[in-house]
């Protein structure tokens, strides 16, 4: 059943407009030139926002009335009925606005799904006084919301679906199940285990990440899903498509390197990670390509379901842990796509292009700008406010790596909850409270995240990649023989879920190969850093959240400035200086406009009088449909200056070494005075005594917490010593032959207490193990002090 109203306005310089309006039940009809008309509707205005809070674009709506009293005949009264059928769930009411003659794909302005909450007005009660049966006359009054995104709500993730047969209602799969069914068939067609680290050796040992799907491609997946649910519910047949993107933004990659040593005839690994110079700029699309300068986003395979390959109680109590930070914590498709968009800084866009398919593409901030201008016919009224350039920011974002780890340069000890994690939970909290600031967690994170592994004697001995798995290596032989990790390494059983995304290159020659059979492989890296242009200037970002702060705060801080103006019509809209085409289809959310206007400068003791060209994009578009007139909403364009990394100097490299967070390379420097107690020589290691003063430091097991640095200046007893506590550290005494090489401290009274000459027994000198980082070059260590007994 289709109702349709149809009526015509004449714009001055542009001729007759016409507007058609129709409700149905199908989807399909809606573009069919059928169906009973009629003139009930009172039509108001349709709205198109960017969200700029969220960061995503806000779902049109358009509301529309019915009065009661206006219906005249048998089919307008079943007009009217036809539509309140949308208060019960069970029916779905459909309708469009289309700008034309005709109801087809180009002259759409907007298409919905009539809202079930509807409200209402008695008009007139027909009754005497005292009379309860008042059988009212009311006007109703109704919103549509915009059909692409009401329609990906239909399609929840965990909850029940159900469609209703005969008045019964009958469940149907909703997407986990659909991910589920085939036992998991799905992941194994788009998920891989993706490799991170080769050694040509004559065992040729694999290191891989578990499981890694390409972003774009488990996304259009969601919607092929959501397409189904559709059919199987509503009876819709839609092809719901993603577009490939580029997301705006660059990425570091975190590089892992492994370094293994011998402690008294015993193996200790361990991994470390960098992230250097290499850029990438990140995009969703679904293949890689060698050698280019982007690269295809990839998350973990958990992120989707962390029941994956659970089969025992231990699975499952991980898996429960982690089920908040995977996708299984959001209700449907359209949240989903949201939260994506708001996690990578990007609006989510839907467009038609035809009936049944309907594009959805990821915008980034610099890409929802459009390159040409749009033309005004001229302003009947206009007005700016600029009262929130003060406001703050009330909203704040953050990621976790997964249950265990922040967002960052981070690790945990397996087994162990992490400190710093439950630290940061309580910081948000206090936060919470007292500065009244909201906190979203992000579904992503930029993290390489580190786990540290433990013997049977509880003491750590190796540091790795959350989500390793290991292939034809003498890992994985010690693993199984030596060590209960408490971590399964076997086949799909993997690792735990892990938040950051991955992207592919190619292999560093220095300690990957980069051929297989003549082939190139791309090699897995989890993203680090992040590089962006913004207002022409070349920005580094430590973490994914941390630019996401920057954007979001930048929109809601200091380009909320609004410039309000009404266009007296439909079509006053030109793409040329000189007015010809115009239409109303050449304005859009995006659309870029210039407006000039003169002002005066104080400048040199005088008056002069200045033009400016003030630069505005399209925020907001409200068209009136009870006559021709356009609202529009201008942000500055500054607010969209966004641009690609393309400074010559490289971003800062971060190094990261188990046991500690976030440390940039660079020349600053972690450093406290202390008075000493003993001789001590710019370049020693020294430990706290007791007495909170400094002396040489022992690697001894009674001095076991006592060494916290490397001391910068020189002195006697009672003299006040520099000490620098973590960083980079620089000395013309060191000589380290190789960078990458474990420096220890060493017992040696007469000279430099550290050195690349590992201790292997234990002596009545030296009874434990305290590493103090790695060199760098042959004069500078990158400083971690960790400490630990010989077995």
């Amino acid at each position: 059943m289709r109702y349709f109203q149809k009526y015509s306005y004449r714009e001055h310089n542009h001729g007759t407009q016409t507007v058609i309006f129709a409700v149905s039940d199908s989807y399909e009809e809606l573009f069919q030139n059928i169906g009973i008309e009629t003139d009930i509707f009172i039509l108001e205005s349709v709205r198109k926002d960017l969200n700029t809070e969220e960061g995503s674009f806000a779902i049109d709506e358009l509301p529309f009335s019915i009065n009661q009293l206006a219906c005249q005949s048998d089919e307008d009264h079943n007009a009217l009925f036809f539509c309140l059928n949308a208060t019960d769930l069970k029916f779905n009411r459909y309708c469009a606005l289309f700008f034309g003659s005709l109801p087809i794909l180009e002259n759409l302005d907007f298409i919905g799904k009539i809202d079930s909450k509807v409200s209402g007005d008695d008009k007139i009660w027909q009754s005497g006084n005292y009379g309860f049966e008042i059988n009212p006359l009311r006007e109703y009054n109704f919103t549509a919301y915009s059909f692409d995104i009401r329609v990906l709500e239909e399609a929840k993730i965990t909850s029940n679906i159900y469609k209703t047969v005969d008045n019964d209602n009958i469940q149907i799969s909703n997407i986990i199940d659909r991910w589920r069914d085939n036992n998991y068939q799905t992941f194994s067609e788009l998920f891989n285990h993706e490799i991170f680290f080769w050694r040509n050796t004559a065992s040729l040992q694999y290191c891989y990440f578990s499981p890694l799907g390409n972003l774009y491609k488990i996304i259009q997946k969601y919607l092929d899903f959501t397409a189904e649910i559709l059919q199987e519910k509503l009876g819709i047949s839609l092809n719901l498509q993603l577009l490939e993107s580029d997301l705006g933004i660059g990425v570091q990659l975190a590089v892992y390197k492994f370094i293994q040593t011998l402690i008294n005839g015993f193996p200790v690994s361990r991994w470390e990670v960098e992230s250097g110079e290499e850029i990438r700029g990140l995009r969703l699309r679904d293949n890689w390509v060698p050698d280019s300068t982007t690269s295809a986003a990839h998350i973990c395979i958990k992120m989707i379901d962390p029941y994956y390959s659970a089969d025992s109680e231990e699975d499952e109590t991980i898996a429960s842990n982690e089920k908040e930070f995977s996708f299984l914590m959001l209700d449907n498709t359209a949240e989903l796509l949201f939260s994506i968009a708001r996690s990578l800084a990007c609006y989510i866009l839907p467009s038609y292009v035809a009936g049944n398919q309907i594009n959805f593409e990821f915008k980034s901030r610099k890409g929802i700008v459009e390159n040409d201008y749009t033309y005004i016919i001229g302003s009947q009224e206009a007005g700016f406010d600029t009262s929130s350039i003060l406001t703050s920011n009330k909203n704040s974002y953050y990621s976790n790596a997964n249950n265990n780890a922040n967002d960052g340069f981070d690790s945990y000890v397996q087994g162990d909850s992490s400190k710093d994690f439950t630290t940061k939970n309580n910081e948000r909290k206090l936060t919470e409270q007292r500065k009244n600031i909201k906190y979203d967690r992000l579904l992503f994170s930029s993290s390489p995240t580190m786990i540290g592994l433990k013997n049977e004697q509880g003491i750590v001995r190796n540091y790795q990649p959350l989500n390793a798995v290991y292939r034809n290596s003498y890992l994985r032989t010690y693993d199984e023989s030596n060590y209960d990790y408490g971590i399964k390494y076997k086949g799909e059983k993997s690792s735990y879920l892990h938040t950051s995304i991955y992207i592919h290159t190619v292999p560093a020659p220095e300690s990957e190969v980069a051929t297989n059979l003549g082939s190139i492989i791309p090699v897995a890296r989890p993203v680090a850093g992040v590089v962006a242009k913004v207002n022409n200037e070349n920005m580094h970002f430590n973490t994914l959240t941390d630019y996401v702060n920057y954007i979001m705060s930048r929109d809601v801080q200091y380009y909320e400035t609004e410039y309000n103006l009404t266009v007296p019509y439909w079509n006053g809209f030109s793409k040329n200086t000189d007015g010809s085409n115009p239409s109303w289809k050449n304005i859009k959310l995006g659309s870029k406009i210039k407006l000039y206007e003169s002002i005066k400068r104080y400048e040199d003791e005088e008056w002069i009088d200045v033009d400016v060209q003030r630069e505005y994009v399209v925020v907001g578009i409200e068209r009136n449909l009870q006559k021709p007139e356009t609202t529009l909403k201008l942000h500055s364009l500054d607010r969209f200056a966004f641009g690609t990394w393309d400074s010559p100097v490289s971003p800062p490299v971060f190094i990261f070494q188990p046991g500690t967070q976030s440390n940039l390379y660079d020349e600053s420097m972690d450093v406290e005075s202390f008075e000493s107690d003993t001789e001590i020589e710019s370049g020693d290691v020294v430990m706290i005594k007791p007495n909170q003063k400094i002396m040489k430091a022992e690697n001894k097991s009674i001095y076991y917490h006592y060494p916290i640095g490397i001391a910068l200046s020189s002195g006697g007893v009672g003299d006040t010593i520099v000490v620098q506590l973590s960083g980079l550290v620089k000395s013309s005494r060191y000589d380290f032959l190789q960078a990458g090489k474990m420096i220890q401290l060493r017992y040696n009274p007469a000279d430099l207490n550290l050195s690349t000459s590992l201790l292997e027994d234990k002596t009545a000198d030296e009874d434990m193990i305290v590493n103090l980082g790695l060199s760098v070059s042959p004069d500078s260590l990158f400083m971690n002090i960790q400490r630990m007994e010989l077995p």
